[in-house]
């Protein structure tokens, strides 16, 4: 037994010394796949889940936190960040991820001999079809692609159609310091629009940036939304930064603290649940404006 233990601990040690000089590819086949997985993302995590295949999972990221049961799976690192030594331990087949933060974290899945899935989440048809890429990886292909376009139909019914001049000017919060936003090119600023309302921050070079404080007042949100924990008092938080109590947000009564964050800030199946609440929200705004 303590040969076992010296062996084991031997190679793990021999792996992380050659880590960073691997860099063979292990590309994802064509075949399905029916061993262990390890998800790296927690709107993969809902995915897993939703196709029935979560008796798989060895291992997910400590912000996997739905459905309920992902808490209590083993963590393996944090969002696009492995821990290395449990990823050479565990030895999953397949680890899917949205992105990599650490740039030797794909040569340590390589060297595993697990096979990598990045699956893009740039817009909600790119949620959709990760769904599809992710089922026909894990080899139930035709339940994932049932569910994509299920949720297709959803979304598509949610979709709200109206001139630009009756859409609100919208500011999302997703960070108070620094100052972070959702703009052009993220899955959140296509949400807002197909809701029916304007991103103030859609001109953005970046997905998610960084937006100064006077750069949202000159934009004069007329809905603003805190996509982040806050507490009771965050309103009247927002109207004591310098220059935003007159924003028409904040002198309507219009700080939005109550929508649920992750359909909001998670590319995954709930990303429809935040076009419906979104919608709503837009729409009552739309009827007080016209009373």
């Amino acid at each position: 037994m303590k040969k076992r233990v010296l062996w084991t601990a031997i190679e793990l040690l021999l792996a992380l010394a050659v880590i960073g000089t691997v860099s063979r590819q292990v590309p994802v086949r064509e075949s399905q796949l029916e061993g262990s997985i390890m998800s790296l993302a927690p709107s993969v995590t809902e995915i897993l889940f939703a196709l029935g295949v979560q008796d798989r999972l060895i291992g997910v990221s400590t912000a996997c936190n739905y459905p309920p049961a992902a808490k209590h799976i083993r963590k393996v690192g944090h969002f696009g960040v492995p821990d290395i030594e449990l990823l050479y331990a565990l030895k999953p087949e397949l680890v899917i991820i949205t992105q990599l933060r650490d740039p030797e974290a794909r040569k340590a899945i390589q060297f595993c001999g697990a096979k990598l899935l990045t699956v893009k989440q740039g817009d909600h048809e790119e949620v959709f079809r990760g769904i599809e890429v992710i089922g026909k990886a894990v080899g139930v292909a035709e339940a994932a692609r049932k569910y994509a376009d299920e949720l297709r139909e959803r979304f598509a019914r949610a979709t709200v159609n109206v001139p630009d001049a009756q859409r609100p000017r919208v500011y999302v919060e997703i960070s108070p310091r620094p100052l972070r936003t959702a703009a052009k090119g993220s899955f959140l600023d296509d949400l807002i629009y197909r809701a029916g309302g304007i991103n103030i921050a859609h001109d953005f070079s970046q997905p998610w940036t960084t937006i100064s404080p006077e750069a949202v007042v000159a934009r004069n949100p007329e809905i603003i939304i805190l996509a982040y924990p806050t507490s009771r008092d965050a309103p009247y938080a927002i109207a004591g930064r310098i220059g935003w109590s007159g924003l028409d947000a904040v002198r309507s009564g219009r700080v939005v603290t109550d929508l649920n964050r992750d359909t909001l800030a998670r590319p995954g199946p709930r990303l429809v649940e935040g076009l419906e609440a979104l919608a709503d929200l837009f729409a009552r705004y739309r009827e007080d404006k016209a009373q």
